[in-house]
């Protein structure tokens, strides 16, 4: 006699790998998604990060970083915010915004909102904090 599962376990198998599917999911794609958008527009998104060409002899170098750049590089240390994507399988948290001239530490949804253009503002890095 062949033993066979009842099916009640079976439904909740099958719940249990739906539910494991789902999470998968909800968690990597948009990840995937917004690490891939902020890949593609991280010069628009932080263009002082851009590598600078090296100062010519004789040519005094640059000033020193202005206060904006050094509030937002601060913040981003400490949210560990990036402005070319989280690795793989962080999930965002918050996000670096400047609304209406001002530096602001945001929910990650308000920040992806701003990028997709349904608030106002500019999205300038996503944060793991």
């Amino acid at each position: 006699m062949v033993h066979r599962p009842s099916r009640r376990a079976v439904s909740l198998r099958r719940l249990l790998a739906l539910a494991l599917l789902q999470t998968a999911l909800f968690t990597m794609i948009p990840a995937l998604a917004w690490g891939g958008a902020l890949l593609l527009s991280d010069r628009i998104l932080l263009p002082s990060a851009a590598p600078q060409p090296p100062a010519a002899p004789g040519v005094a170098p640059a000033a020193a970083p202005e206060p904006r750049q050094r509030a937002l590089a601060r913040l981003s240390r400490t949210w560990e915010c990036s402005a070319s994507g989280l690795p793989p399988g962080v999930i965002p948290a918050h996000a670096l915004v400047r609304v209406a001239g001002n530096l602001e530490v945001t929910t990650f949804d308000i920040g992806w909102a701003i990028h997709l253009g349904e608030r106002p503002g500019r999205l300038l890095a996503v944060c793991a904090r």
